[in-house]
């Protein structure tokens, strides 16, 4: 009897060590799962949080591109206005002989502007 005790026991202590691996065991199991969840949950997250600001530095640089290309062809269109008006202008003058008259002007300015000052050189000697 004593040695059955003794089987006994010791059979005993090997169930419980096995049952508590094994417990172990699925601890460590569900331990690991609940980890990765977690992970896989965090990597997500960062990713949304990082596409979200990625988006945003996008659509910024977008507005700002927009802006500039409308300014551009703000200043083209500005610029070929203002050329033909321009042009309407001395298609406009040329038939009535204003810009002749004018030309004329601009050159009798300069003949009294060197006569003037071929005067006061002349003076001052």
């Amino acid at each position: 009897m004593h040695r059955d005790l003794k089987q006994y026991l010791c059979i005993k202590q090997s169930v419980i060590k096995i049952q508590a691996w094994y417990r172990c065991q699925l601890v460590r199991r569900i331990y690991q799962e609940h980890r990765e969840k977690i992970v896989a949950i965090q990597r997500y997250y960062r990713a949304y949080k990082s596409g979200k600001i990625e988006r945003e530095y996008y659509l910024q640089k977008r507005a700002a591109a927009i802006v500039l290309q409308a300014a551009f062809r703000c200043m083209k269109a500005r610029k070929a206005y203002r050329q033909t008006k321009a042009v309407c202008v001395v298609q406009s003058l040329q038939p009535t002989g204003v810009i002749k008259h004018a030309k004329s002007l601009n050159l009798n300015i300069e003949l009294l502007l060197k006569f003037r000052l071929l005067l006061e050189f002349m003076l001052q000697e």
